[in-house]
């Protein structure tokens, strides 16, 4: 049996023409236009199944909005950085990220991952990264306060490289002086005094020590331990110390030593500081250690000529001297440490501060 299909043009009126289509050849249309959508679903089907199980992430990073770095979204570089581990050196490709900006907001989502794994180095490549971008030092800076201590370190050895530039972040440093990772509060020291200087010194207590009796002044950290001894030998002396300790670790000190009028006494400013030093270094020995001197230079303070020399000393690190006359008096200023225990600007700072008040001195 047949039926009849009129074709109308696009005016509306007929045509005059008619289809005739057979009963079957009907039915084998509809079914063929089944088979095509059943088809096309499938096609689309498989490319969202390929989507999502495509290895590059392409896909799935457009769809999401992720940030994009050589052509693969943020989510397949967290995969990378995740089978990389927490240090460096990483894998290759990863190598690109130095220091390219265009990977700066694939880092910067990385750094926000949940999985420590990929936040540590993320943030270590944010910390090798262009110091001038303030997106770089807001994500090291919230970094500071990450549960994981080996991110935490990172991110203050980033801000170290912004110097001053960093001083908004100073605030999220400041209690990582108390963090309960020895390191972390060491480094962190060490951060603030090449960011604010001034806040660091406030932080951890630096005042002024004066001493009137014995004629000098100087800035030193925390308080300091006051001693006095006579030290008796071919030419007995009185003695005063001063120490502190910076950093929990580093010591910093001035000691002076008064020798009598009837006493021995080297002529010449270069024969007293010649003493000066072998005393230091014969103190050394008699506590059955063993110095070793390396380096010395002439330095001045107010028009009195001085000497700076440094002694290694083995199995306890080195000790940094200053030495000074005034009159009979011998003023020894001194850093003693351990080089990888050492802040060299606390250091540097402490030593500059030294000053001989002669007019206060009262000879012994």
């Amino acid at each position: 049996m047949a039926r009849m299909v009129d074709v109308s043009t696009r005016s509306g009126a007929r045509s005059g023409r008619s289809i005739f289509y057979r009963d079957g050849q009907g039915k084998d249309v509809k079914k063929r236009r089944r088979w095509l959508a059943a088809l096309a679903c499938l096609l689309l089907l498989g490319a969202i199944v390929g989507a999502i199980f495509e290895p590059n992430r392409v896909a799935r990073g457009w769809l999401a909005g992720e940030p994009f770095f050589r052509w693969r979204p943020a989510s397949y570089w967290k995969e990378v950085l995740r089978a990389a581990g927490d240090k460096p050196p990483y894998p290759k490709g990863t190598g690109g990220f130095y220091p390219k900006e265009a990977a700066l907001n694939v880092m910067l989502e990385c750094a926000r991952d949940p999985d420590p794994n990929v936040r540590k180095p993320a943030l270590y490549f944010l910390s090798v990264g262009n110091p001038r971008l303030d997106k770089i030092r807001e994500a090291l800076t919230q970094a500071l306060a990450d549960p994981d201590p080996q991110a935490r370190l990172t991110a203050l050895n980033g801000l170290a490289r912004y110097g001053p530039s960093a001083h908004s972040s100073v605030p999220a440093i400041l209690p990582l002086l108390h963090d309960s990772e020895f390191q972390i509060a060491f480094v962190a020291n060490l951060v603030l005094w090449d960011i604010d200087p001034a806040a660091v010194r406030e932080a951890t207590g630096w005042k002024q020590f004066t001493s009137g009796q014995w004629g000098y002044s100087v800035m030193l950290p925390g308080e300091p331990v006051e001693s006095e001894a006579s030290i008796p030998g071919p030419v007995p002396s009185v003695s005063h110390q001063v120490l502190a300790v910076e950093g929990g670790v580093s010591q910093f000190g001035v000691a002076v030593a008064d020798f009598p009028a009837e006493g021995i006494f080297p002529p010449t400013d270069e024969e007293r500081l010649d003493f000066g030093r072998n005393s230091v270094i014969t103190g050394i020995k008699a506590k059955g250690l063993t110095p070793k001197l390396s380096g010395e230079t002439a330095i001045e303070l107010g028009g009195r000529k001085g000497r700076e020399f440094l002694v290694e000393v083995e199995g306890m690190g080195f000790i940094r001297s200053r030495l000074f006359w005034e009159g009979r008096r011998l003023y020894q200023v001194k850093v003693a440490s351990k080089p990888e225990f050492l802040n060299p600007k606390a250091a540097d700072y402490f030593m500059d501060a030294f000053r001989i008040n002669a007019t206060e001195a009262k000879p012994r």
